[in-house]
């Protein structure tokens, strides 16, 4: 048990630390409630802070640092402790799971049997066009009985656009990975780990 650890020394454990310096009724808000007979700055607003809990999530080796809601104001020293209330579990890393997946090599997804997320579209048979509604294909609009035959301004005399569904692109996006070229790797459900930390039971994190 790590229990009020002071700024600026050495972090023990990667894990969730809360401050015992502030919160109800501790040191930080009985001192600022006093505000006349301690040199605390702007009084009222120090015991509002003082009131809140803090929490921080520090690493190993790092250094604890000051707490915001116990700091004096207009001073570098506060009423700062720091007590361990989780930490990361050792034994899996804070993974929650001792190895990485074989099947997607630790990376939670797997490749998808699609052309790179895309499928043939087959309502254009992957040409990506469709026959031009405006001119049923030909190219042109008949005008004045057939005498003149103007270039169709939808296709552009091609007898064609795209094709609506595919964009004219001839290809969907794939149903099973979304367009994505990928899926959620079904050994591990996406967690790209396998066999569950029993330290923990899987949640990478200890109770204190």
């Amino acid at each position: 048990m790590y229990g009020n650890l002071s700024p600026n020394t050495e972090v023990p454990v990667t894990g969730r630390y809360k401050c015992e310096g502030c919160g109800g009724g501790a040191l930080a808000e009985v001192f600022s409630m006093i505000g006349g007979q301690v040199p605390f700055a702007g009084a009222l607003g120090a015991t509002q802070r003082a009131k809140q809990q803090t929490f921080r999530n520090f690493t190993k080796g790092e250094r604890f640092t000051h707490c915001p809601n116990c700091m004096v104001p207009g001073s570098s020293s506060s009423f700062t402790g720091w007590t361990l209330v989780e930490a990361e579990c050792e034994k899996c890393s804070g993974k929650g799971y001792l190895a990485d997946c074989k099947t997607c090599q630790g990376t939670g997804r797997v490749g998808c049997d699609c052309d790179h997320g895309k499928t043939p579209c087959e309502e254009c048979k992957s040409t990506g066009e469709t026959k031009c509604h405006a001119c049923a294909g030909a190219g042109k609009k008949t005008f004045l009985f057939g005498l003149l035959k103007p270039t169709c301004a939808t296709c552009h005399g091609t007898g064609s656009v795209d094709h609506a569904t595919c964009k004219g692109t001839g290809k969907l996006d794939h149903v099973k990975c979304k367009g994505k070229g990928d899926t959620q790797c079904a050994e591990c459900s996406g967690r790209g780990r396998v066999d569950r930390c029993s330290a923990c039971s899987g949640t990478g994190k200890i109770s204190e």
